[in-house]
């Protein structure tokens, strides 16, 4: 006996099939039982990226990434990343993800990196990619900002100074230690500001 095959095109949603054996009018058997399957031809709906968002610098040369899957029926993820935004050569073209997470396994050298991530489902349909966001890594420590005042061994009438230091470049926050020792160990006082310029909250 040949191979039949259904010439009927299957619109997506849940199929029951069965079979019997023999001829009709002749003698034949019972039905097999019911089984089911499923057509499923729409792609995934896109992730969303969660972790390292766009623009994003960090000193992390192996950093996770994560995203949040807009589809309930996930077999996989893929996750690419590269030097550029275009993907033509990824550094990283993992296809076999099982969770929304990923972690680097390979060092990344200081620079701008770009990433996506798209979901296939449990029908094998590949979804679009998301968006694209790209990162630095940056190692570098940044310079030492430059005290402008209150002038080093100046003599101040005021209680309450406000201490100010010229911006670095690369510079997001500063941190500032207070103490009457110059080594900082009596009873330091620690701040952290985004500015360049503090006024001491304490009376000394």
């Amino acid at each position: 006996a040949g191979d039949t095959y259904c010439s009927k095109t299957f619109i997506d949603g849940k199929w029951y099939w069965m079979v019997i054996n023999g001829y009709f009018g002749e003698s034949i058997s019972e039905w097999s039982e019911i089984w089911t399957f499923t057509v499923d031809t729409i792609e995934p709906a896109r992730p969303d990226l969660l972790k390292l968002i766009d623009n994003t610098r960090t000193n992390q040369t192996h950093p996770t990434f994560e995203w949040v899957p807009n589809e309930e029926s996930v077999l996989q993820f893929q996750f690419q990343l590269d030097i550029q935004d275009t993907f033509n050569l990824p550094l990283i073209n993992e296809t076999s993800i099982e969770n929304p997470y990923y972690s680097c396994l390979i060092p990344l050298d200081e620079g701008l990196y770009y990433w996506r991530v798209r979901t296939m489902d449990l029908a094998s349909n590949w979804g679009n990619w998301s968006e694209i966001e790209s990162f630095v890594v940056d190692t570098t420590a940044p310079s030492s900002p430059e005290l402008v005042s209150p002038l080093d061994e100046e003599l101040l009438i005021s209680n309450v100074p406000i201490l100010v230091w010229d911006p670095v470049s690369d510079g997001v926050q500063y941190q500032i230690q207070l103490d009457n020792t110059s080594t900082f160990t009596a009873h330091p006082t620690i701040y952290t500001t985004n500015r360049t310029h503090i006024r001491i909250p304490i009376q000394l």
